[in-house]
């Protein structure tokens, strides 16, 4: 390390802020082998009322083994952690989770889906034998450019009077059989 480096010294105090609450003292007493943590404190309650009531059965056979067993867990319950959290945090994000509703939530309200929506449509049948195709095919194309146009002048702003000129002339140059096909059908229904 040269001179102008600096040696930087980072601490990280995330798992003591972590730490579960704990019980050691109740008013003034001290708590025996404590300070207690939640988890520990109900292994040691549930495990001494099972002790009690099943004391007849267990106490000629097995003797003292069942309450060293139940220390031994009550001392094993101290680190006891569920996906790097206590077991209370555990399970109170489980039971947030199984009351979340089924689709899930968007800005805080439950999402909803989409009401339903009928999509419309048609389709022409032809004989292509006779040229009617043709005809059927042309009222389609002059359908489709009326929508381009309508939508032209919806979104396009207004064009200069020579614009419209020039693209005029280039319409009326040398056009196709089914251009003026269209151009006659467009006559037609203005009329």
């Amino acid at each position: 390390m040269s001179a102008g480096e600096q040696l930087v010294i980072a601490r990280s105090y995330t798992r003591a802020r972590r730490w579960p609450w704990v019980l050691g003292k109740l008013g003034e007493l001290r708590l025996p082998l404590g300070p207690y943590t939640p988890a520990q404190l109900a292994v040691a309650g549930v495990g001494t009322i099972a002790l009690i009531r099943t004391y007849g059965w267990w106490a000629p056979v097995l003797g003292p083994l069942p309450v060293l067993l139940l220390g031994l867990a009550v001392w094993a319950a101290r680190s006891a952690r569920i996906g790097g959290r206590v077991p209370a945090a555990a399970l109170w994000g489980v039971t947030l989770a199984l009351a979340q509703p089924r689709a899930g939530r968007i800005a805080g309200r439950t999402a909803r889906d989409r009401p339903r929506a009928d999509l419309l449509g048609g389709f022409h049948v032809t004989d292509t034998a006779t040229g009617e195709a043709l005809e059927v095919r042309a009222v389609a194309e002059l359908d489709a450019q009326r929508v381009a146009q309508s939508m032209r002048t919806v979104a396009a702003p207004v064009r200069s009077s020579t614009a419209q000129a020039a693209q005029s002339e280039q319409v009326v140059g040398a056009q196709t059989v089914l251009q003026r096909l269209l151009a006659a059908h467009a006559d037609q229904s203005d009329q």
